[in-house]
């Protein structure tokens, strides 16, 4: 019995592009820094950049040091078509003075800053 040849591509098209998509993000990828006071949100919303979905609020461990999330890939623009690799999105722990900010964004080097505070995002 003859195998087609065409029966490998798919597969390895499949897993290619898988391969080279997180090649990409892992390499040349954006960090986002999310800052704020605590209980603001950056948990949640770095998990909806991950996940695309917004789960009702619950009660959640207090985040106690700087956490990075592994790297996603995030659709925008007219049917999603555009994307922005992030390499890593940091969520800080509940920051409020602003020198603390400062010195996260030194230290993390981040290509973005998203500030959070109760009334949602105020700055990116």
């Amino acid at each position: 019995m003859k195998v087609p040849d065409d029966l490998w591509v798919k597969p390895l098209t499949f897993f290619g592009s898988k391969v080279f998509t997180w090649a990409t993000t892992k390499i040349a990828g954006r960090r986002l820094l999310m800052a704020g006071p605590g209980r603001t949100g950056k948990s949640t919303f770095k998990q909806f950049l991950r996940t695309g979905e917004l789960y009702p609020e619950k009660p959640t461990a207090h985040t106690e040091e700087d956490e990075a999330s592994p790297p996603i890939q995030i659709g925008y623009g007219a049917n999603g078509r555009l994307t922005l690799n992030v390499k890593n999105t940091m969520d800080t722990a509940g920051l409020t003075e602003s020198h603390v900010v400062v010195s996260s964004v030194l230290n993390h080097r981040p290509h973005a800053l998203a500030r959070i505070s109760h009334q949602g995002v105020i700055s990116g």
